[in-house]
């Protein structure tokens, strides 16, 4: 966790003379602080990799009342035309927070600025998976270290963070993103889950961008009947997107965190079966990835393929490592479009609320079934 130190380090100077409001925070966050924006993360229209926050994004934050001396945190980021408030509301991570106590942090997209000529934010709210319109920043000197740096700013505030236990997860471009962020910054996630996400690296401009998640830039469909279509009105990824597994894991292991030779963070994959905005073969995709990453096949290793037995219209396959411990995971649910999976109840692994297209009941409350992949819940 070395990456995070050098970071809270920043942190301790840019905020070295707001000794009373962390004070005053501090009391307040005893009590608990629900959903809200964190209106002291400081901003960085110049995207000057030297200060926090070079992504220019903005934190949105919940913490439960009564806080244990160490909690995990969990990242959630939206997808493209919505926010964090659309993104909490949706999956319930708050209130899995509140019950097993662990901190839930909301990156959120910006329109566009323009500062000195330097450009931030996003006309769709995307969060820039693919670079900044196809042009790749370094590691740490834009939206991916913002992020992380909202991680440091809740240790000024002098709460305790499980370091061995941040996670990140995310939504349609926010399922993108998590890849991201779980090659650029494997020191600091333990594990992450991509919801309609895309593998790293998969695009290097805004066209492959697309191509990789099987759309023309109108959102309609790349085609109809062209190689690797499996139905009308489904996404249909471009097959020169696709990558062997080796493949796949260069990507990350040579634009990755460079040097890296720790253990990789543990990843649940998601998707639906009829996604008509990101193909479902995106799925296998980062499966071929993360399994390469953590040096195993691609075959499954789980005797059963559902993980809810009450609710059999899903496929669920683990690859684990020769020890027994699963390292990788996916999930797809045939009928499903592009949509956050939720089932809104009072039992035990229900949740979520219902939201049109974009949040279903589909009989699986996706954000259960991951942080007890994580094991952050019962």
């Amino acid at each position: 966790m070395r990456h995070l130190s050098l970071i809270l380090s920043a942190f301790v100077i840019f905020f070295a003379n707001t000794t009373l409001a962390q004070e005053k925070a501090n009391t307040e966050w005893a009590q608990g602080k629900p959903f809200y924006l964190v209106e002291d993360f400081p901003a960085n229209s110049e995207q000057d990799p030297v200060f926090p926050n070079p992504g220019n994004l903005k934190m949105y934050l919940h913490v439960p009342a009564d806080m244990p001396a160490s909690a995990p945190v969990v990242v959630v980021l939206h997808g493209c035309m919505k926010g964090a408030e659309q993104i909490m509301s949706w999956t319930g991570w708050n209130d899995l927070a509140d019950k097993h106590k662990f901190y839930v942090i909301y990156p959120q997209q910006q329109k566009p600025q323009v500062w000195n000529n330097i450009r931030t934010g996003n006309v769709g709210l995307c969060f820039s998976w693919s670079g900044r319109n196809g042009k790749w920043k370094a590691i740490g000197h834009g939206e991916d270290r913002s992020i992380v740096d909202m991680i440091g700013y809740l240790k000024t505030k002098g709460h305790g963070i499980d370091e061995k236990r941040i996670f990140v997860t995310g939504f349609s471009a926010g399922g993108a993103m998590t890849n991201l962020m779980l090659a650029h910054y494997p020191d600091v996630f333990a594990g992450g889950a991509p919801l309609a996400g895309v593998p790293y690296r998969c695009a290097d401009t805004l066209k492959q961008g697309f191509d990789c998640m099987g759309v023309k830039p109108s959102f309609l469909t790349r085609s109809n009947n062209g190689p690797g279509c499996e139905g009308l009105g489904e996404a249909c990824m471009d097959p020169e997107r696709k990558k062997t597994p080796e493949q796949w894991r260069e990507m990350v292991t040579s634009h990755g965190k460079p040097g890296f030779d720790g253990a990789y963070p543990r990843v649940f994959i998601w998707h639906g079966g009829r996604d008509k905005y990101v193909d479902d073969d995106n799925l296998q995709e980062q499966m071929k990835q993360w399994t390469a990453v953590h040096g195993l096949d691609q075959k499954a290793d789980n005797a059963s393929t559902t993980l809810k037995e009450t609710y059999a219209d899903h496929i669920y396959s683990e690859y684990q490592d020769k020890g027994g411990n699963v390292k990788v995971a996916t999930l797809i649910i045939p009928r499903m479009f592009h949509a956050v999976p939720v089932e809104p109840g009072e039992g035990k692994d229900q949740g979520g609320k219902e939201a049109g297209n974009h949040a279903v009941d589909y009989g699986l409350y996706s954000s259960y079934y991951i942080a007890r992949f994580w094991g952050i819940v019962d």
